[in-house]
């Protein structure tokens, strides 16, 4: 596979309204939402705080907020490799949510300390003055992996590129996310008014999103791995733009995020769960093969499939400068209300 990091998607949810994210925080306080898969180091009360000296984890117990998917791969192999006891942490339980339109809620609410969300839902709500800042790295996109979230269109098509679309339709999973986001950007890099298309929601994730192309109910479709592969497997259809517009930047698309204030309230916690992400990271790297049965297992993706596909990219640390582009994108196309400064959805710890 391609890449440093594992196959995957960077799928998040559409971004939120501030009443839309504060009713999800009374659902999953209600219980509704809520589905440990598995804890790491046993579990107990995630709110349970360390008592030991100054310079010690402020809490040894977390819930992360993860989506069942192949970019989630180190928080799984922190797990299975002890690298999460090897961090001070007595308990660090995975949570499954169904995308970043319940992990966020459920991390403002503190029935999460943490979660996975993908970079235009972060800023979406920061727009609505909700402060979600990435501090633990995740995946991006790079020159070997552009691919990794691809447009496809039915093999008999007459649409050969992305010059071709203005004046059709093209599916996304959810509006006012890295979907959309894609379209939008790739029509203005080749020239194109990136309103020129009329986007459809499918409202629908995986193999689940290809029937509406199939059927001509739409005429291309913004898809990630590993749909992408399978489908390209099948025959039928061809890939026709990815992230190649970026050429040869890298795009920071997902990442693990909390809470401002409970980074600054709990920065060494925040640091050792970002060292045990990077030690899992660099255990990846060496075992390719191991990592990939890990992930068939969780995901339920089969394992050829899995090595077939095009990986994203294990991207930690993340910075200022990794969220730029896509802060200044998401405005400018549209997915937030106001300009977010990278700053501003980033978290930077206090000296050691």
């Amino acid at each position: 596979m391609p890449g440093r990091g594992r196959a995957g998607t960077a799928n998040g949810a559409a971004g939120l309204s501030r009443r839309q994210l504060l009713q999800s925080a009374g659902v999953i306080a209600g219980g509704a939402m809520l589905a440990p898969v598995w804890t790491g180091c046993g579990s107990d009360d995630a709110s349970s705080t360390s008592t030991a000296a100054s310079g010690s984890l402020e809490t040894t117990k977390l819930k992360a907020g993860i989506i069942m998917f192949a970019d989630t791969i180190p928080f799984w192999v922190a797990e299975q490799q002890g690298l999460f006891r090897d961090a001070g942490f007595d308990s660090v339980e995975g949570v499954e949510m169904v995308g970043g339109t319940a992990i966020q809620p459920a991390i403002q609410s503190g029935q999460l300390q943490l979660g996975w969300a993908s970079v235009p839902s972060v800023i979406a709500a920061k727009a609505q003055n909700f402060d979600f800042r990435f501090f633990a790295g995740g995946s991006a996109l790079g020159p070997d992996s552009y691919a990794n979230q691809s447009m496809l269109v039915v093999e008999d098509s007459p649409l050969r590129s992305i010059r071709d679309l203005p004046g059709h339709k093209v599916g996304v999973n959810t509006l006012g996310n890295i979907a959309e986001l894609e379209v939008r950007w790739s029509l203005d890099a080749a020239g194109l008014d990136p309103d020129s298309v009329e986007l459809v929601e499918l409202n629908a994730i995986g193999p689940d999103q290809l029937p509406p192309l199939i059927q001509g109910r739409i005429d291309a479709l913004q898809v990630n791995e590993p749909t992408v592969t399978a489908a390209l497997r099948d025959g039928g259809v061809r890939a026709i733009s990815d992230w190649s517009f970026m050429d040869p930047d890298v795009v920071f698309v997902a990442g693990w995020v909390s809470t401002g204030e409970w980074l600054d309230a709990n920065p060494n916690a925040a640091r050792a769960f970002a060292g045990a992400m990077e030690a899992a990271a660099q255990w990846i790297e060496g075992h390719e093969r191991a990592a990939n049965r890990l992930i068939s297992e969780k995901t339920g993706v089969p394992e050829d499939l899995v090595n077939a596909m095009v990986s994203s990219e294990i991207h930690i640390p993340v910075t200022e400068a990794d969220l730029q582009p896509l802060a200044e994108a998401c405005h400018r196309y549209g997915l937030s209300e106001a300009e977010v400064p990278a700053a501003d959805i980033v978290w930077q710890p206090p000296a050691a």
